[in-house]
């Protein structure tokens, strides 16, 4: 992976720095250094642009033990097209809250490339020790509008449950609820889903190369990231797959870092470039740790 961001940014935490993360989102353009104070204690903060904690309400991170994880991963494309992931794990009892934000923290980081494919995100992570089991939370889960169900996802043989089809652009108060077996039972777990983006340039499904510019309409809002996916397609139009995924702030225009400009331009192939926004939040509730993931595309 390589790293490189438009602003300098040190997070500070009341419990604990986590240098790590401040190396991931180092570099920038010179002047002032841009200073995001984190106060762990409150109910609701933010890590990192497009990733944010809820719910520890003054519990110390590092003291605080989360032996039940649930993972919502979630795209959609305003073109009709998405999947749903949920996935329910059981940690050893050493897991903090700190170790999951350490982990997360680490994953689509604003400013940041991944080349020859996409970074999955799951349980574990090395602050966390070995990747722990999914487990069975019922036989399937449900994401419910105020008005009824939206989505039933039904439990696959490895313990995960998933759909291709998606729900669709979730209402207002949607919520995921899980019946529960070993995972514990969870009545109503609100979900969130960010504004598809409105790119500026290039045209849709106009060619791309190291001198396009990459612009679109921005959200004003550090809740957010914007992935910059670029779609590879051959002489005859065929869609060969995702050379490389880029992140960036939703402030509205992104550049390519320099080892991403040169795997660009060494690629022959024909290079289209599709905008998604990403919403990305850790809940503390009841002793549960939650995490979702929203991904909506043009």
């Amino acid at each position: 992976m390589m790293l490189a961001g438009k602003n300098r940014i040190r997070v500070v935490f009341s419990l604990i720095i986590f240098p790590m993360f401040i190396a991931a989102c180092g570099g920038g353009s010179g002047g002032e250094e841009e200073t995001l104070q984190t106060d762990l204690s409150q109910t609701s903060n933010l890590v990192s642009p497009g990733f944010s904690v809820y719910g520890l309400n003054g519990e110390q991170a590092d003291q605080t033990f989360v032996p039940w994880l649930a993972v919502y991963r979630s795209f959609r494309s305003i073109r009709g097209f998405g999947s749903t992931n949920i996935a329910t794990l059981q940690y050893s009892a050493s897991r903090t809250v700190e170790d999951e934000i350490v982990w997360r923290s680490a994953q689509n980081v604003a400013g940041s490339c991944t080349f020859n494919g996409d970074t999955v995100e799951s349980g574990g992570g090395s602050s966390g020790g070995s990747t722990p089991p999914y487990v069975n939370a019922g036989s399937s889960v449900v994401i419910n509008a105020p008005s009824g169900p939206l989505l039933t996802l039904p439990r696959g043989d490895d313990l995960q449950y998933e759909s291709d089809t998606g729900p669709g652009p979730l209402p207002a108060e949607a919520t995921l609820s899980i019946p529960g077996a070993v995972f514990p039972s969870v009545s109503s777990y609100p979900l969130f889903e960010p504004p598809a983006p409105v790119r500026i340039s290039p045209a849709a499904g106009a060619r791309v190369d190291v001198d396009t510019t990459f612009t679109w309409q921005r959200a004003n809002s550090n809740e957010y990231i914007i992935a910059v996916d670029f779609l590879e397609y051959d002489e005859n139009g065929d869609f060969l797959g995702f050379p490389m995924f880029c992140y960036t702030e939703d402030d509205g225009e992104f550049t390519l870092p320099a080892d991403a400009a040169v795997t660009l331009a060494a690629l022959e192939n024909e290079i289209q470039v599709r905008y998604s926004r990403i919403l990305r939040r850790l809940d503390l509730i009841d002793g549960t740790l939650f995490y979702q993931r929203t991904q909506v595309a043009e």
